[in-house]
């Protein structure tokens, strides 16, 4: 299915993107506040929708018609354009009314235009203009929100969630295509991407004849905007050959954003950020987790079609990535003989050995807050700078984009492996490991630990660097991999205390 110029599909019917400045048009008419069914009357009407438009089912008794102005209306809602302050009645906000009006000043087109010498289409002018008038303004200095996407596309991924649940529940394998088919498209679909209009997806897409196909690729304005590869259920997302060759798809093709998937597990990568592939990811989702659903939902709605349009994940890229530049600079500049001396201005009566030993004994966290509702804990990377994790969704900790992840884990067991001898204390400026919280006395030999989420996961502190799970003794990381059978885990926003406190709320 096909989109043509006047904003219709090959089908016939208009798009949920066509149908904008109609729905707004027709409530503006209607005095600013309507029924669905009188919205719905007033459109066609306007726009002299005959039988050919408005009765073709889309399943069920629900017309096609009415599927897409559905979409339509959530997604004006969503950019702030339409209320919804009761069942089935919907209003039109100022912001609507301002957006209407800096477009065609109040009146809506016909149902078909000419095409535009500047646009794909008549109707896309129209569109964007009430994308510019409604726009929020993200570099204003205030934080950037990420909200939950709209309620149906909530309610589907939750749908989703719970297949990959019981899929993994009953050990059920399957294929790569079947992965796509039951898991994917309906992720796409539910992200607000018409998977039946081939100008905005399209499967085992080539950019050039010469080029490997990509599973999916998402297109806005006819230009490709999001690749996704598909792996099978089941299959580990870790071999660095498919992350490699998503990013070449998408370089090759000039395009900016790609996901590697398996269906349950999502990352998110930046193409053309620079550095080698691995500072590429962005974040990594797994829609199974039930406690981290939202948090998976946030992240998953910078990919619907309408903020892909709106740009808002390259917002948050944009202040992540400096984000994490800042605190890196500001980590390093506590270690930096030209802050002891800036110290001393102030004090001239202490000397630079002993400031540097106060350093030493020093806490000093430097966070910012988190991009999502989650936990933010954080860790040091390989080069021991701070790095804000979000983890209550993401079981690849940001390590990921600063080191290779086959060298991660080594890492992070050395971490784990700095022992409890006498006199061992936190690195300058790095929250405290389990070694450190025990010889703190904040964790105690007995004390019982769980994975979150995971009954019968429990483990037996016996010293600062090992439990006891199931008889055998063990790292606390090599427990929280052998519980989750994940290939990493970041174990202070996963362990959990016996008051159901995470074992990262003990550091300091």
């Amino acid at each position: 299915m096909t989109r043509s110029a006047g904003g219709t599909t090959s089908d016939g019917i208009p798009s949920s993107d066509a149908l904008r400045l109609p729905v707004l048009a027709a409530l503006h008419a209607l005095g600013g506040t309507a029924s669905v069914g009188e919205l719905t009357a007033k459109v066609v009407a306007m726009q002299g929708y005959g039988p050919e438009v408005t009765t073709p089912i889309h399943q069920g008794r629900v017309t096609k018609l009415a599927y897409r102005m559905a979409w339509t209306r959530t997604y004006l809602k969503l950019e702030g354009l339409l209320a919804n302050p009761s069942r089935k009645q919907w209003s039109l906000t100022s912001s609507g009314a301002a957006a209407l009006k800096a477009s065609d000043g109040g009146t809506a087109p016909p149902a078909a235009q000419p095409a535009s010498p500047t646009a794909p289409g008549g109707s896309f002018p129209t569109q964007a203009a009430i994308s510019r008038a409604a726009a929020p303004r993200a570099n204003g200095g205030k934080p950037l929100a990420l909200e939950l996407p709209d309620p149906p596309c909530q309610a589907k991924l939750r749908e989703i969630a719970a297949r990959v649940r019981q899929m993994r529940a009953r050990d059920i394998r399957i294929s790569e295509e079947d992965t796509k088919r039951v898991l994917i498209t309906p992720v796409v679909e539910a992200l607000g991407w018409e998977i039946f209009d081939t100008d905005e997806v399209r499967n085992e897409y080539r950019h050039a004849t010469a080029d490997n196909p990509v599973d999916y690729a998402l297109f806005l304005a006819r230009s490709p905007v999001l690749f996704i590869e598909a792996k099978a259920l089941g299959q580990t997302l870790d071999d660095r050959r498919w992350m490699v060759q998503t990013l070449n798809y998408a370089n090759v093709a000039g395009v900016d954003w790609c996901v590697l998937t398996n269906g349950a597990e999502y990352r998110i990568y930046k193409v053309h950020a620079r550095g080698e592939a691995e500072k590429k990811l962005f974040q990594t989702v797994t829609l199974e987790d039930p406690d981290g659903f939202d948090d998976a939902c946030r992240l998953l709605g910078l990919l619907t079609r309408e903020r892909m349009r709106g740009k808002a994940i390259d917002e948050l890229w944009e202040a992540w990535h400096i984000d994490r530049q800042v605190h890196g600079v500001l980590d390093s500049v506590l270690q930096d003989d030209r802050f002891v001396a800036l110290i001393r201005q102030r004090l001239p009566g202490v000397g630079a050995a002993d400031i540097r030993r106060s350093l030493r004994r020093a806490n000093i966290r430097i966070d910012y807050p988190p991009m999502f509702r989650a936990l933010a804990v954080s860790v040091p990377d390989v080069t021991g700078t701070n790095v804000p994790l979000v983890d209550t969704m993401v079981k690849r900790d940001v390590l990921a984009p600063e080191a290779p992840h086959r060298k991660r884990d080594a890492v992070l067991e050395q971490v784990h492996d700095i022992g409890d001898a006498p006199g061992v204390e936190a690195p300058r400026g790095k929250p405290q490991r389990t070694a450190e919280l025990f010889a703190l006395g904040r964790l105690k030999a007995g004390d019982v630990l769980a994975i979150k989420g995971r009954p019968g996961s429990e483990a037996k502190v016996i010293n600062g660097t090992t439990v006891d799970y199931r008889g055998q003794h063990m790292s606390y990381l090599a427990w929280g991999k052998a519980v989750t059978g994940w290939k990493a885990i970041q174990i202070y926003a996963w362990a959990t205390l016996p008051d159901g406190r995470l074992l990262g709320t003990l550091r300091t």
